[in-house]
């Protein structure tokens, strides 16, 4: 974090002590109280007594911060109560016990370190640290797994999928069970893990931030073959709600916004009234109850679970056309050109958007079989006009896809041409028009533009520059 950062949380939570070490110390805030872990002098004159102090389920557990639409983070304020029930959900569910080991790899700023480091405590289990500046590498994973009897961990899909790719036969034979959250698990990433993995149990859990951890989950049958990765029923003590805009339900099928009711739901934003207010509503279906508005477009299966589709958000409009980015990124998925990929509207000149996919090509990969299964599936507005072909999908800290890294790249390397240069006057003036007109600094003489859908809004201008 930088320094800006670490000063605007210690202001914001009113901290009067910071947990810290020597090897970062110095980069600290000069007003912060440090109390330094790795000095054994914090020891001295603590009493060995039992604390004098009851806890009730109301109390606050933790805050995690969780970013927010200003670029500012807030703070989601989590009550013993809520953590309290996802724990024991999840001792109910896994049954861990004095033979398990559990990995602990996941960064403090993500919730899922919350149950990393409980849950096996309080059942006799063991919690093994994984060194934090290594949790990417599957090299070290493979081999720490093996070395310490891990029996349960925790992956976000993007980083299992890397983990999964570097597998060979008999690794992490001690492994029972694998729990995926963070973001959506593909179909193609549980077909892999089924391959890589065959003797462990798969489970895909969701949740946000604002609901201690996880409200959903789902294990993948043993002879699952399907195309929908469900994110499944609620834990226990939760209630799952799929509404309008209205709050009213919806049947199965529709796709509607989730909304969480139950003792998990977060107490709200600290400090942030309006936005509490605004997210965190009654529940009009259980009185005294309260419910919060997740943003997640989902629906209802006929089997009682639950299809994640997006974000509600995440709708862009190329056009005057509404398009969910992630029906666009399950074409792709299907096609079995791709190990993974993401699709981004990135904005161009002019106020325009322009559908942008990014992909790690599948070893069968083949760019125009690609397009041509894809304008066989989606109408012609819902085709990337870009495609950037990249080794690997840039990952955040805490593994998830890094999309404001892939939005910087440039859009030259995404047009999957090799560049050739205007080789005389008249290509010159054009390759300049056209440079203005998408907002790129590079045009080569071999670029399709009846792929860009910026084209269509850009004709008459263009046009007009031609004229000229």
């Amino acid at each position: 974090m930088v320094l800006e950062d670490i000063s605007r949380l210690k202001k914001d939570t009113g901290a009067s002590l910071v947990l810290s070490s020597r090897g970062v110390s110095q980069s600290l805030p000069a007003e912060c109280r440090l109390l330094l872990l790795d000095e054994a002098a914090w020891l001295e004159g603590i009493s060995a007594d039992a604390v004098d102090h009851m806890v009730s389920p109301k109390d606050l557990a933790y805050v995690i911060y969780t970013s927010g639409s200003t670029g500012h983070p807030k703070g989601v304020m989590n009550e013993h109560g809520g953590l309290l029930n996802r724990l024991r959900w999840a001792q109910d569910t896994y049954r861990l016990d004095s033979t398990d080991a559990v990995l602990q790899k996941t960064s403090f700023s993500f919730d899922v370190s919350v149950w990393e480091l409980l849950w096996p405590l309080l059942y006799g289990a063991k919690v093994v640290f994984a060194s934090a500046d290594r949790h990417k590498d599957s090299g070290y994973l493979r081999a720490l797994i093996g070395r310490a009897g891990i029996s349960l961990l925790h992956f976000v899909p993007s980083m299992l999928e890397v983990f999964l790719q570097d597998l060979e036969e008999g690794d992490c034979s001690g492994v029972r069970d694998i729990l995926c959250s963070g973001e959506a698990l593909k179909a193609s990433q549980v077909s892999l893990f089924k391959t890589r993995l065959p003797h462990v149990r798969l489970h895909n859990l969701y949740g946000p931030t604002e609901a201690a951890i996880d409200v959903t989950y789902w294990e993948v049958p043993s002879d699952w073959n399907g195309s929908i990765v469900p994110i499944g029923r609620a834990v226990s003590n939760t209630n799952i709600y799929i509404t309008d805009s209205t709050q009213r339900l919806l049947p199965v099928g529709v796709p509607g916004e989730l909304c969480i009711g139950g003792v998990q739901v977060a107490r709200g934003y600290l400090k942030r009234a309006a936005l509490s207010a605004e997210k965190f509503l009654p529940d009009p279906y259980v009185e005294g109850g309260r419910l919060y508005r997740t943003g997640d477009l989902c629906r209802w299966l006929p089997d009682g679970t639950i299809e994640y589709l997006g974000r509600i958000d995440d709708q862009v409009k190329i056009r005057g056309y509404r398009i969910e980015l992630g029906e666009i990124e399950h074409a792709l998925y299907e096609s079995g050109q791709v190990s993974q990929c993401v699709v981004l509207a990135r904005a161009l000149a002019q106020g325009h958007s322009q559908l942008v996919c990014y992909l790690v090509p599948a070893a069968s990969y083949d760019k125009e079989a690609l397009l041509s299964w894809l304008r066989s599936k989606l109408p012609e507005y819902m085709v990337p006009g870009v495609i950037q072909e990249l080794s690997s999908l840039p990952l955040t800290p805490n593994g998830k896809v890094d999309r404001k890294q892939l939005l910087s790249l440039s859009l030259v390397e995404g047009t999957g041409n090799a560049y050739v240069a205007p080789a005389t006057e008249l290509e010159t003036v054009l390759s300049g028009i056209w440079s203005a007109l998408l907002g790129v600094s590079q045009v080569g003489t071999g670029d399709n533009f009846l792929s860009w859908e910026v084209i269509q809004s850009s004709r008459s201008r263009w046009l007009a520059a031609y004229a000229v």
